[in-house]
């Protein structure tokens, strides 16, 4: 399962219903299961993407409460500063734009997933500054609540590379930057061996497994659909993606495999099973 944020009380009732349904289990136990050709059926393994700050206020009261094995990916040149994920700032800053109805061209965002680091972060500094944008908060998690959540024992931590890019758009020397540099943070950070990594946007080439391999990670996690199963190449992990407002239906049906069958048909199904929600 991959979620980037949620609530606290939805979260609740999806490890409520995960608990009752599911056998939660750990990446670390997953490693193993497909290692020894054992993947029971029903298991489930419950991951997060980038680091956001929530993680530490609404995701890990639940994580305590019920005791369960949870892995959450960090992106190291954002968490424990100021900053903002650069997607995240692209889009307020592209909200303002709007908000303020201001005559600025904004490029895609499949641009910016073409850049260098270097480039992409100018431009958005230099949009930023055309706009007069300022972040209103810090988004991502300090050191201090990763350190706290780590210490529980039931948060795992693993890399997200170092800057987010998009592995595809970058050559094999500077994927190879991100794997070690994010790693080596990690490690020095939580005096941790980090095993696991999730590709920034799901995107990946075939050559770069060997290289998250050589790396010294033992798993990777993608963005694809589907059920991991003894057959499942550890470096191609299949993920399940969990809106933060998913409500339990559509989290079950997600699950079960039939998400992807039904997700053609015309309906407002991210949003079905919500109280809120005029359509259920």
């Amino acid at each position: 399962m991959l979620y980037h944020q949620i609530g606290k009380e939805l979260f609740r009732e999806h490890i409520r219903f995960l608990k009752s349904n599911h056998k939660i289990i750990s990446l670390d136990e997953l490693y193993e299961n497909i290692k020894a050709n054992d993947v029971p059926a029903g298991t489930v393994v419950i991951t997060f993407d980038d680091g956001y700050k929530s993680n530490h206020t609404e995701v890990l009261p639940v994580v305590k409460e019920f005791k369960i094995p949870v892995t959450i990916y960090l992106v190291t040149n954002v968490v424990g500063t100021t900053s903002e994920f650069w997607f995240s700032k692209l889009k307020n800053i592209r909200n303002k734009i709007k908000r303020e109805k201001l005559s600025v061209d904004i490029p895609s965002r499949e641009f910016f997933l073409k850049c260098s680091d270097t480039e992409k972060t100018d431009k958005i500094n230099e949009l930023a500054k055309k706009v007069n944008y300022k972040p209103a908060q810090r988004e991502a998690l300090s050191w201090g609540e990763i350190n706290e959540m780590h210490d529980t024992g039931y948060i795992h931590f693993g890399a997200h590379t170092h800057t987010h890019p998009a592995l595809t758009n970058i050559d094999d020397k500077q994927v190879k930057k991100e794997l070690k540099l994010s790693k080596r943070i990690l490690e020095k950070k939580l005096n941790n061996k980090v095993n696991h990594f999730s590709y920034p946007n799901g995107n990946y080439y075939e050559k770069h497994l060997k290289l998250i391999k050589k790396a010294g990670y033992l798993t990777a996690t993608t963005t694809n659909a589907g059920v991991n199963t003894t057959k499942t190449n550890p470096y191609l992990l299949y993920r399940i993606g969990i809106g933060e407002t998913n409500s339990i239906p559509v989290t079950a049906v997600k699950i079960s495999g039939l998400w992807y069958k039904i997700r053609k048909l015309d309906f407002d199904w991210d949003n079905y099973g919500r109280k809120d929600n005029p359509v259920n």
